[in-house]
């Protein structure tokens, strides 16, 4: 039977066919063959199926398994009716306990005689020209403009579909809403835990918990000073085999984490910086009112309060202190009194850094001494609004943090506007990326949602020339830096004679063994033909360690091969007693 043949089976109660087709119809029913949801992850929440006036739509709902629940909120005319071109059905996605919405996967199938075409449901079915903008999955209300997979409510719509497509032959809406599970970390045995450990997930503040990718892990990290000498998950203990990092691997379900960290030592002491410290002197906070520059003021940090307009954040690690405002308009309304009240919008940079070091807190290399809040007159229309456009560079296959972030402006300096366009063909990494030393990979430019597709292993979702600013404006972008492979020859063991016969470069992250393997022939030919030379690479900074199996390329690599001379063994005939 079909997933979900009793909703099927009710719809399919107000459809009237001639005999001859009910006969035909009838097998194709209990048999048909299509593609599928992953089943692994995703179980079926219903199945609604509705005839109209040229057509056959089936709508399928699917859930990632325990992760929450679709609703149907709304939808416009007969329950049982899908009217073409303007009928709609509008779901809601509710996630469970200790679970988060995770987007919407969507898919458009059309049966051509057993023989199913996926159709892109971001664009029009049909040739209708009076709907031409409709799409098969849109915002709420609003069948002209593409749905936001962030937003948990989603509306299906009614496609006039091509000829052909009927009860026999229907077309598929699928409907998938993902979940991601979350697990909560408690760490025990230390003071401040941000101290002690590191995560490798987001962190959700509203839930106090992780967010975990389904089916991927999470891994607790000891930082330095610190080790890990107990886990348990669900209240169960759990094997930990290396007292520095702990991961829980394919996480399909919630679950608590107890770790238990002692300190080591090793850890420095930071002072705490106070509101009366000079350093604060130095901070100043300014305001940029673009209606009147004479509305400009400015103070210095320490005459707010820490923890009511700003926070301070501390690494001991690293030894830094990092400022940031918390509270902008508290701070604006401090400057201005009476009919020169001002609303902020923003502020620039997001935070600023401090070092300690030689027992003295001071500012860190490159990092600004103001914060300027932008703000306006509230008695005047704030237009049109400025909208942060900002260049997100991650590096070398690390896609949990940018590892750069590039504030854009047009070419006068000044910021973008809503519903401004953003040419992309403008856009150059070379000029943004300065710090690869032997040349890098770039893969393209993508938004939020190409850049969780491209997270996901789906790398297709590229941004094209030009995008309109709507909002804040993230570009995202992945560079893979080139690294220097050399290979030495060691000839007899001389190693303080080796020279470097190999020079190239590869990847970061790619596999040393296939790279060398690749290059073997141009190695040998450079070593020549008077030396055996041994079927094994060596890490030259690991002198006599052999390259692992698994090595890959993550920075300058020396690699050297062992080589053995043919010896020459010569016969000296002397004749007649002469020995010269």
């Amino acid at each position: 039977m079909v997933p979900g043949a009793s909703g099927l089976a009710q719809a399919n109660e107000k459809i009237v066919l001639p005999q001859r087709a009910a006969r035909a119809a009838a097998p194709k029913i209990e048999t048909y063959s299509k593609p599928v949801v992953d089943q692994n992850r995703y179980e079926q929440s219903s199945q609604e199926s509705f005839t109209s006036t040229s057509g056959f739509h089936v709508i399928e709902l699917y859930t990632t398994k325990n992760g929450g629940s679709l609703e149907k909120i709304d939808y416009n005319g007969d329950s049982n009716l899908f009217t073409e071109g303007t009928g709609y059905r509008v779901y809601e996605a509710t996630a469970n306990d200790k679970w988060i919405f995770n987007g919407w996967q969507t898919k458009v199938y059309r049966d051509e005689w057993e023989i199913f075409e996926e159709i892109d449901n971001k664009e029009n079915i049909s040739n209708d020209i009076a709907i031409n903008l409709r799409y098969a999955f849109s915002k709420q209300n609003d069948p002209t403009t593409p749905y936001n997979k962030t937003d948990s409510i989603i509306q299906v719509n009614s496609m006039t579909p091509d000829a052909g497509v009927n009860s026999y032959h229907p077309l598929y809406l699928t409907l998938c809403a993902d979940f991601n599970p979350t697990v909560s970390v408690d760490v025990k045995g230390v003071e401040n835990a941000e101290d002690a450990v590191s995560i490798s997930t987001s962190y959700l503040e509203e839930m106090s918990r992780y967010e975990v990718e389904y089916g991927d892990e999470i891994t607790i990290t000891a930082n330095k000073g610190h080790k890990i000498t107990g886990v348990t998950v669900d209240g169960t203990s759990a094997e930990v085999e290396d007292d520095s990092s702990y991961t829980l691997s394919n996480v399909i379900e919630p679950h608590d984490i107890v770790v238990t960290v002692e300190k080591t030592g090793g850890e420095p002491d930071l002072p705490p910086i106070e509101d009366s410290d000079e350093i604060l002197n130095e901070i100043l906070v300014k305001t940029d009112c673009f209606v009147d520059e004479a509305h400009n003021n400015q103070k210095a940090l320490s005459d707010p309060t820490i923890n009511d307009y700003y926070k301070i954040t501390y690494e001991k690690i690293e030894s830094t202190a990092t400022i940031s405002l918390t509270d902008l308009e508290q701070i604006v309304n401090s400057f201005y009194a009476g009919d020169e009240s001002h609303t902020a919008s923003s502020s620039s940079p997001e935070n600023i850094t401090l070092k300690y070091e030689n027992e003295v807190w001071s500012f860190a290399e490159g990092s600004e001494k103001a914060f300027t809040i932008n703000v306006s007159c509230e008695a005047l229309p704030v237009e049109p609004e400025e909208e942060t456009v900002q260049l997100c560079i991650y590096r070398n296959g690390d896609i949990t943090r940018p590892y750069d972030t590039v504030p854009l402006t047009k070419d006068d300096g000044t910021m973008y506007h809503k519903g401004e366009a953003f040419y992309l063909t403008k856009l150059d990494i070379d000029n943004h990326y300065t710090d690869s030393k032997f040349g890098f990979k770039f893969d393209g430019w993508y938004n939020d949602d190409g850049w969780n597709d491209y997270k996901a292993g789906k790398p297709d979702n590229k941004l094209g020339n030009s995008i309109t600013i709507n909002g804040w404006t993230n570009i995202h972008c992945m560079v893979t830096d080139y690294e220097k492979v050399q290979v030495r020859a060691v000839i007899n063991g001389d190693k303080d004679n080796a020279q470097v016969i190999f020079d190239g470069k590869a990847l970061h992250g790619s596999d040393l063994n296939q790279y060398l393997d690749d290059n073997k022939n141009s190695i040998l030919e450079k070593i020549g033909s008077n030396y055996e030379v041994a079927d094994q690479w060596y890490n030259w900074d690991w002198y006599g360690h052999p390259i692992g199996e698994n090595a890959t390329v993550n920075g300058w690599t020396n690699v050297y091969v062992n080589c053995t001379s043919e010896e020459v063994v010569q016969l000296v005939i002397y004749r007649n007693g002469n020995t010269e």
